[in-house]
């Protein structure tokens, strides 16, 4: 599930978390780094229980209107689709995710204004009034009328990075709303991948696809401190007169990261290095940051290149 760009991410955050504490170890910048797959991961297992935290809210309300319909002696017509969604229900059911939520006691609990808002949105979305009109549904379909909710009403929601923030505190987590959006697309990515059949068993994403994924992780961080005063001559060398304040800390720490993935993974292309610190850039750093820190780097492989110290493809 954690990718190599979020590995990257990741590496840099907890390099800026190492130099403001000056009395960290590598030992302890490594279990921070780990940490924050597991919290990664908790978000992802987090993010699946909220099917289950919307069903049930759902569950009370209809149970509400039932009981207000009685007491005023009014008409009303209960529609079950949703509370009896197939899929919710293999959801609910799946003992991967029910062993992980009780055993770091995951609960919605505390967002329950979310999951108000949420539901006000979900009765109001166009497809799910579609959803709740079919006589008995399939599988199928009860899949789809989730896949819409995740993708068209949760991921557009700033409201629901607001709710994860919300919720960090709790859960002793840390950049469950910065990366909120991102692990939403493994949740997709796992709908699609559940199968009726598989009931009870279905499989979910492992934390790392590989052992290889984690051992990048834990190679880049040692290569960015153990490559720093290098990085920061290779800066300087390029940067005739250069203020070093002009960049920003965390500017900084992304170049660092990328020379150390020059220097120390001679199997990934440079192109591949400069894209992947660019995003990082776009997504962390000032307007006119990206661009700097994009040719810093490609003029860092430039020289390196030059004096026999890279062994990579020519830049194109």
């Amino acid at each position: 599930m954690i990718n190599r760009s979020m590995v990257r991410v990741k590496v840099v955050q907890t390099l800026y978390a190492y130099y403001q504490d000056g009395d960290k170890s590598f030992r302890q910048a490594e279990k921070d780094l780990l940490r924050s797959f597991d919290d990664v991961y908790t978000l992802y297992m987090m993010e699946l229980e909220l099917i289950n935290a919307m069903t049930h809210f759902a569950e009370l309300r209809l149970t509400d209107n039932i009981e207000t319909a009685r007491i005023r002696h009014e008409d009303y017509t209960p529609r079950y689709n949703f509370i009896l969604n197939k899929f919710a229900k293999q959801v609910f059911d799946n003992r991967t995710l029910r062993r992980y939520t009780e055993e770091r006691q995951l609960s919605w609990d505390m967002a329950h204004h979310y999951l108000q808002r949420l539901y006000q949105d979900i009765l109001k979305a166009p497809f799910f009034e579609d959803y709740m009109a079919l006589g008995k549904t399939t599988y199928q379909q009860d899949k789809l009328v989730w896949r819409q909710i995740i993708t068209k009403i949760v991921g557009t929601q700033d409201e629901f990075l607001d709710a994860l923030e919300e919720l960090e505190p709790y859960f002793d987590a840390k950049s469950w709303s910065s990366d909120g959006f991102e692990v939403l697309s493994y949740v997709i990515k796992t709908i699609k991948r559940f199968q009726e059949e598989n009931g009870q068993e279905q499989p979910l994403l492992e934390m790392f696809d590989s052992e290889e994924e984690l051992e990048f992780a834990k190679k880049l961080l040692r290569c960015s401190l153990e490559k720093a005063a290098e990085a920061k001559a290779l800066m300087e060398s390029l940067l005739k007169n250069w203020d070093e304040s002009r960049l920003s800390y965390f500017d900084n720490l992304i170049i660092q990261t990328a020379v150390a993935e020059l220097l120390c993974f001679p199997e990934i292309p440079i192109q591949v290095t400069l894209d992947e610190y660019l995003n990082i850039a776009h997504d962390y750093s000032s307007d006119k940051s990206p661009m700097f820190i994009n040719g810093l780097v490609a003029e860092i492989a430039a020289k390196l290149k030059r004096e026999n110290k890279l062994i990579k493809a020519v830049i194109r």
